[in-house]
């Protein structure tokens, strides 16, 4: 049985009862467990940041924020929904699925 949304839940849970930001490397330690690998060409991996979607029950978004090249930011986004598996957000695929994220995927060097 797809798990991912119980073990980011967990996560998550454990944040907004201990109010201590999590490292990245649980956030990429999930990921690999379910065999997703992160962009390594374009960008430094900047920030992880997570939420919840309004407009979908059982959810939850994992961000994970670049800094490219050229000072610019890209935010990979990450869909858990309970007993799926996790849907990549490159590109802003995840607009189609979420539109409350339009515009999340590419930003400027202060945004």
């Amino acid at each position: 049985m797809e798990n991912s949304y119980e073990e980011f839940k967990a996560i998550t849970d454990k944040y907004y009862t201990d109010w201590q930001i999590p490292g990245i490397d649980i956030f990429i330690a999930l990921l690999d467990r379910h065999i997703i690998k992160l962009r390594k060409k374009d960008g430094e991996l900047h920030e992880a940041t997570f939420s919840v979607p309004k407009s979908m029950g059982d959810a939850l978004v994992l961000g994970l924020r670049y800094q490219k090249k050229d000072r610019t930011f890209s935010e990979d986004l990450f869909l858990f929904r309970k007993g799926k598996p996790i849907q990549r957000g490159y590109r802003g695929e995840l607009e189609k699925i979420v539109p409350e994220y339009r515009g999340t995927h590419k930003g400027g060097p202060n945004t």
